[in-house]
């Protein structure tokens, strides 16, 4: 949610809104954005419930100066996500945010 685990400067939150993750963004002036035929299409499905497990490698604890980036990263992919199904009159999918550790300690 804040840092790219393995190196590269992209996040969830740039690719959530693409069809293929893997598609790139044609506009080299934005390079986390979507190109107009990689969007999602969702009025195609609306989910009832929706798991987001997200944050893991982002290891936190041992770096609490990301703690608020963090935190404003995942609130703002919530409140988007849940504006993008809500278009049209659907109701908001119920989310449950696991923000599960990789840790072994």
């Amino acid at each position: 949610m804040a840092e790219n685990c393995c190196g590269g400067s992209t996040l969830a939150s740039d690719i959530w809104q693409r069809t293929l993750a893997t598609v790139p963004s044609s506009n080299s002036s934005d390079p986390h954005g979507t190109t107009a035929d990689n969007l999602w299409d969702f009025s195609s499905w609306v989910p009832a419930g929706m798991v987001i497990n997200l944050g893991t490698n982002d290891q936190v604890n041992h770096r609490p100066s990301l703690i608020p980036v963090f935190n404003m990263t995942y609130l703002s992919l919530i409140v988007d996500t849940a504006a993008a199904y809500t278009k049209n009159g659907q109701p908001a999918p119920h989310f449950f945010l696991a923000v599960g550790p990789m840790s072994s300690s």
